[in-house]
């Protein structure tokens, strides 16, 4: 005697997520597009500002460049005070949890966090030194990874011999800080704050004024008639 055979449910009466749809790239596009929208909006609402702004990191940038010596002793300031009242906010954070894992080591990394960036904001001269050295290994070691990036990817594309490039410029500048150390600690890094600080100037202004006339171009009398609806 045959058992009676169950009625297979459809999907819509399936209870639970279906997880048999994967990726979306539509959706993700989607929500690309409209983050892009909400980005343009407040560039083309707030252009002004933005606009200043930009004008303003291009003016401190063009003043590191020019005297970089005291961009880099002010570089070093600003990150050992960072470093200072994050190292007492995080241990403060830390003493009205004494029951949390790992008490004792936060405390002594809140307090070297402190000591560190109270060293550092106190002598900047010095300080400079020391974040030269660190920016010079950053170069050093991203130039590393980059070539082997390079060489991963060398059978797959042609583009590698870029990434070789890049690489090579790491290496340049770390050559060239090393080869003028230690006179070149003191003005390197506001050198590059500036240039850093120049290009992202400029970058904002283009955005804003860019951001700006496309506005001014949507709402031109007649300027979406040859649109397709």
């Amino acid at each position: 005697m045959s058992s009676p055979s169950i009625p297979e449910r459809s999907g819509a009466d399936r209870s639970g997520p279906d997880r048999s749809q994967g990726f979306d790239p539509k959706k993700f596009e989607a929500v690309e597009k409209e983050l892009e929208a909400v980005v343009q909006k407040g560039l083309r609402e707030h252009w002004k500002w933005f606009t200043a702004e930009g004008v303003l990191l291009v003016l401190l940038g063009a003043a590191a460049i020019a005297v970089p010596v005291l961009a880099s002793i002010a570089v070093a300031a600003f990150v050992g005070w960072l470093l200072f009242f994050a190292g007492v906010f995080s241990a403060i954070s830390t003493i009205r949890s004494p029951r949390a894992p790992g008490y004792v080591w936060h405390i002594l990394l809140s307090a070297l966090m402190a000591i560190l960036g109270l060293v550092l904001a106190l002598f900047p001269v010095q300080g400079s030194l020391s974040l030269t050295l660190v920016m010079t290994a950053y170069f050093i070691a991203h130039g590393i990874a980059t070539v082997a990036f390079a060489f991963s990817i060398k059978p797959d594309t042609g583009r590698w011999i870029g990434l070789l490039f890049v690489a090579l410029v790491d290496f340049v500048i770390a050559a060239l800080v090393i080869a003028g150390w230690p006179s070149t600690g003191l003005w390197v890094l506001g050198l590059f704050v500036g240039i850093e600080l120049l290009l992202t100037g400029f970058g904002l202004i283009f955005a804003a004024l860019g951001a700006r006339e496309r506005g001014a171009d949507e709402t031109l009398p007649g300027a979406g008639a040859h649109r397709p609806a």
